[in-house]
């Protein structure tokens, strides 16, 4: 599955939430199939070798930095996915793919990418991930896997703003 499929869901979810302060770009939903682990598989490491298939994505950003960041508690989506909303209303959510790496993302038709480094990782920063208010940053840990922040508020300033600042306090809890 590739990552712009990753990001389509949360980006559907926050313009119904954002209705009332968005532009009148207009969008096409997209049916996203999540990726999920297998029930019966030993909890020893992912196929990538990272053991990110065992980490709750919600335990990534610590409670320091949820308050820092002045976000609500932590919403579990799903087993690779949490999200947070920020006092601006900034929605933002964390993914982990313990078998897409960040070769694997496609890039929306406006999309403007470049190559980051938080810490000891490389990483994407994408203006416009999905919209022009959506911001991501698509950490590597291997080639076949990664974790990403997404992003969207009213502005794509903000909404990149607070991609980066979960990226950067996410990075040093990393596998």
């Amino acid at each position: 599955m590739s990552v712009k499929l990753r990001v389509v869901l949360p980006v559907v979810v926050l313009g119904f939430a954002l209705a009332g302060c968005s532009s009148n770009e207009t969008g096409k939903a997209t049916a996203v199939n999540t990726p999920s682990t297998t029930s019966g598989s030993s909890p020893t490491s992912s196929s990538s070798g990272t053991g990110l298939a065992e980490v709750d994505p919600c335990s990534l950003l610590k409670s320091a930095d949820v308050s820092r960041l002045k976000l609500t508690t932590a919403e579990k989506l799903d087993e690779n996915s949490c999200q947070w909303r920020a006092e601006d209303r900034t929605l933002v959510r964390l993914n982990t793919y313990p078998k897409l790496g960040v070769k694997d993302y496609e890039l929306g038709p406006n999309s403007e990418p470049s190559d980051i480094k938080l810490g000891t990782h490389d990483a994407k920063l994408i203006k416009k991930a999905l919209t022009n208010t959506s911001c991501a940053v698509v950490i590597k840990l291997t080639d076949t896997s990664s974790v990403d922040v997404n992003a969207t508020g009213s502005k794509l300033d903000g909404s990149c703003a607070a991609a980066q600042s979960i990226a950067e306090a996410i990075e040093p809890n990393l596998p």
